[in-house]
């Protein structure tokens, strides 16, 4: 899907940036007993397939590991260097480092320009001046990050994170929002290729991790959280090679006042204005949400209807309620997406099966009491997911709905209902459309987190509702039309 990247990016330097995350050695400079070797564990849980060496002058082992005093001792060339001191020490670790000649060192310390401060802007600016009077060629991601997430190599930042690879790649200035994604993204099945925090960007620029981004085969759907940027000319132009071949969904904090604020206070960021940020996405194609529920839902949206983009905006919307359609009507419409009739053929078809009291048989398509009639269920979605003038699906299930036979004696009617909607979502899905089911949290709220894992595990996505469904729909849509356009101008 990105044969021409070589076309597009130095390959020198992105086939350097591949060495960051697939490293033979690691040093973890600062290590303790008091946070339970958290780094070292990080490491250890993902199976990491090179060589581990702990810095602490305080310890000679632990989890199977020999310590070392200094980087200077350690008898190996070590690839990436983990820092967690105190900031004031990051300098003379960092000498050492270059000394060692490391390629890539990891800041995790913080109190640098995040702080706002002389004394922390002073600290940043000393670790670049030692980096460009030595000459070395060493890259510094941070300070203030939790650094790179590969479960290719076994790089991690948290130890329970999975060990899947997958085909998303996440880009956060926020080492909160990068725990959150991976965390979240496991739920979810949404696995990566990589995930960095790149913290304060003393040295590695965002423009540089998606340049990488955007050349490594292995990412293809990207996220970012950006608090701001200090290139934005160079940004554009890189997101305008990468977004006709591959999605690219960005999260912008510091969008208010307030929020600028806190973005500065937090990793030294100006945000940018609004329009600013307007012009990029609409001359780019890049996507823009507008919180990480919001980016979380897209990239689920996107990974798991890849392969089967819509081919226009009209949506099938199916539940069981009246006034509920109605409702998802609107949200729908709001968003771009259009409700169209249904074909005469589909029509006469669901009034073959569909009780004619409470229901419609018009998109959308509410079943009423025909919802627990398990063949007019499955004439209802093969109806829908077989007319031409249907494009993609949001099906609402509503699981007290599903459970109230149960209740009166219907047992393994919820199994049986999960079984065949499964099954017919799966072969829509093939035809080509996308498929999107919402869980409202209404009722029975413990089984509704197993039933969504059997949509997960089915790899269909799952929102918490309509609203969230219909955006990321909205989404995936827009971008299929980005195509379209970015093809007929090519």
């Amino acid at each position: 899907m990105f044969s021409d990247a070589e076309k597009l990016f130095d390959i020198d330097r992105m086939k350097r940036f591949d060495e960051f995350f697939h490293p033979k050695s690691v040093a973890v400079i600062g290590t303790t007993a008091r946070n339970d070797w958290f780094w070292l564990k990080n490491l250890v849980s993902m199976d990491f397939n090179g060589k581990i060496f702990p810095i602490n002058p305080k310890y000679t082992s632990a989890l199977g590991l020999t310590f070392y005093d200094k980087i200077a001792n350690v008898p190996f060339d070590i690839d990436n260097a983990i820092v967690a001191v105190p900031a004031k020490h990051v300098h003379d670790v960092l000498k050492e480092c270059i000394l060692k000649r490391v390629k890539l060192v990891t800041i995790f310390s913080s109190g640098f320009s995040e702080t706002a401060t002389q004394e922390g802007k002073e600290l940043e600016q000393d670790l670049m001046t030692l980096k460009e009077s030595t000459k070395s060629d060493i890259r510094i991601l941070g300070p203030n990050c939790v650094g790179i997430y590969c479960p290719e190599s076994g790089l991690s930042f948290r130890p329970e994170f999975a060990r899947n690879q997958g085909r998303v790649g996440f880009i956060s200035q926020s080492g909160g929002l990068a725990i959150n994604m991976g965390l979240r993204g496991k739920t979810l099945r949404i696995f990566f290729s990589k995930i960095i925090s790149f913290g304060n960007a003393a040295d590695i620029k965002p423009v540089e991790l998606l340049e990488y981004l955007g050349y490594d085969k292995k990412t293809r759907i990207i996220g970012i959280y950006l608090e701001g940027i200090k290139d934005g000319p160079k940004f554009m132009r890189v997101l305008r090679e990468i977004t006709p071949k591959k999605p690219v969904i960005l999260l912008r904090g510091g969008q208010t006042d307030v929020g600028a604020r806190a973005a500065a206070s937090h990793t030294g960021s100006i945000a940018g204005s609004n329009d600013l940020w307007r012009s990029l996405f609409n001359q780019t194609g890049a996507i823009p949400v507008n919180s990480f529920e919001e980016l979380v839902e897209t990239l689920l949206a996107f990974n798991f209807n890849y392969h089967h983009l819509p081919k226009g905006n009209n949506v099938g919307l199916l539940s069981v309620s009246g006034g509920v359609s109605v409702i998802n009507t609107d949200i729908c419409n709001k968003l771009g997406l259009n409700i169209p009739k249904l074909t005469p053929e589909s029509v006469s078809r669901l009034q073959e099966v569909i009780q004619d009291v409470g229901t419609s048989v018009q998109n959308p398509l509410d079943l009423a009491a025909s919802f627990f009639n398990i063949h007019a269920l499955k004439v209802a979605i093969e109806t829908l997911g077989n007319d031409p003038n249907i494009h993609s699906i949001i099906m609402e299930i509503a699981n007290h709905y599903i459970y109230t036979p149960e209740q009166h004696g219907v047992e393994g009617y919820a199994n049986l209902f999960y079984e065949t909607v499964l099954q017919l979502l799966r072969r829509i899905r093939r035809s080509g459309r996308p498929v999107l089911v919402a869980f409202p949290p209404i009722a029975f709220e413990a089984r509704r987190i197993w039933d969504r894992k059997l949509f997960i595990d089915a790899k269909i996505p799952i929102f918490s509702s309509i609203t969230a469904a219909a955006q990321a729909l909205a989404h995936l849509t827009d971008y299929s039309n980005y195509l379209k356009t970015a093809k007929k101008n090519d």
